[in-house]
């Protein structure tokens, strides 16, 4: 039998957990009142592989999806105000806002990081770079004026900035170095030309250029064909190749292979065209709804797929003819891709602001995380699901950030 020590310390520490609980109940409860677009946690039904690690909330909007690595998570607001937060605590690392302000985000991409530096552009026509660790500013270099928002890459040693062409304005590449930001090479765009740079590695073997192999290639969707540039040397960095085919596509292409992948909008269908046979293709859909597929994810050797009839479904990036041995269908509209983080468990954010998650071997249901409130004003760019080798990031309205870690 307990003491009557025992008893009251196990009285003070049930209400201690009582209190606790109502404590977190009624400030989630405040933060809804005050913030009615920011997003708390309803209810987790998530595997027993994946937890809740932490949340954020942003009073500025949020404007791009976040970027990562294995330190931290960067996050971009309205007011030109970075955000480094740490992948396990959640506490912020650091902050910098940038004086002259960002732009109008054209895309997702408007700064990139790695492990060392952390690359973006002002509105001033500046390249900055901020050290990824702390966030001072390791150098500033002019760039070429410009009317749109950049694009920027980093790629190895490189830099490379790309400006969307419009009816009226030149589009605009340009390599600059990464360690220093000295500018290696720039070409300009006619105008309504360029739409998308992505990574193509090793796509030399397919085009019928010198077989130099290498990574460091990057491709060019302009209007009616795809320029291959090769980036591998600092010193002589120069267009090896093209694409007579053209490739419209509503976000960036995928390239693995000798395969791009493609969504253009408004077909429901991923779009992908085989650079050995000279064959185009599409991905199945059953439905013929006018909205565009999500982009591709990779993972390995596999391609996580989500279609614009909000199904889900995998396939061998080497076998894109092959059927899919099971599809997940979602009851509610997309808003993010489909993405995995340790290639067993893959993760899906719908309409309802809820995260689901899916046995990638078997297409089964794993779990829900539900949110309040129950809703996404769906944005392109303000809902988001990016993830890497262990977090997976979720911006909801573009001011609530969940973070989920997997094992």
């Amino acid at each position: 039998m307990k003491s009557y020590r025992e008893k009251l310390v196990v009285l003070v520490l049930v209400a201690g957990g009582l209190l606790m609980l109502l404590q977190s109940s009624l400030l989630q409860r405040a933060r809804q009142a005050l913030h009615p677009s920011w997003h708390t946690l309803k209810e987790n039904t998530l595997s027993s592989t994946t937890d809740l690690a932490w949340s954020f909330y942003s009073d500025t909007e949020i404007i791009v999806p976040p970027k990562g690595n294995d330190e931290l998570v960067v996050i971009l607001d309205a007011n030109g105000r970075f955000v480094a937060v740490n992948n396990i605590s959640g506490e912020v690392i650091w902050e910098y806002t940038v004086s002259s302000g960002i732009g109008f985000p054209w895309s997702s991409n408007v700064f990139d990081l790695d492990d060392d530096l952390l690359i973006t552009s002002l509105s001033n026509n500046t390249l900055l770079a901020l050290d990824t660790l702390d966030g001072h500013e390791v150098w500033r270099s002019p760039l070429s004026s410009f009317r749109t928002t950049p694009d920027i890459l980093i790629m190895d040693n490189v830099v490379i900035v790309t400006i969307f062409s419009t009816t009226s304005t030149e589009g605009y590449i340009a390599i600059y170095e990464l360690e220093k930001g000295d500018l290696l090479w720039e070409k300009r765009l006619a105008n309504r030309s360029y739409e998308h740079t992505f990574r193509c590695p090793y796509i030399s073997e397919f085009i019928g250029t010198p077989a130099q192999m290498n990574s460091n290639t990057v491709c060019l969707t302009l209007f009616d064909r795809v320029e291959v540039i090769d980036a591998s040397s600092v010193s002589e960095i120069k267009v090896v190749g093209s694409i007579n085919q053209a490739f419209p596509s509503n976000d960036l292409p995928y390239y693995q292979a000798g395969i791009i992948y493609t969504n253009p909008n408004p077909n429901p269908r991923v779009q992908y065209y085989n650079l050995a046979s000279n064959e185009r293709g599409e991905l199945p859909a059953s439905c013929q709804t006018q909205r565009a597929a999500q982009p591709v994810t990779p993972h390995e050797g596999e391609l996580l797929i989500a279609n614009g009839c909000n199904e889900l479904f995998i396939l061998q990036s080497l076998n894109p003819q092959a059927l899919p041995e099971w599809i997940f269908r979602s009851d509610a509209d997309l808003a993010a891709p489909f993405v995995t983080t340790n290639g067993k468990n893959g993760f899906l954010l719908n309409s309802r602001a809820e995260i689901i998650e899916v046995n990638l071997s078997t297409g089964e249901l794993l779990g829900i995380l539900s949110t309040t409130p129950s809703k996404l004003q769906l944005g392109k760019l303000t809902n988001s699901l990016v993830s890497n080798a262990l977090y997976l990031y979720a911006i909801m309205d573009g001011h609530t950030l969940f973070v989920l870690q997997t094992q």
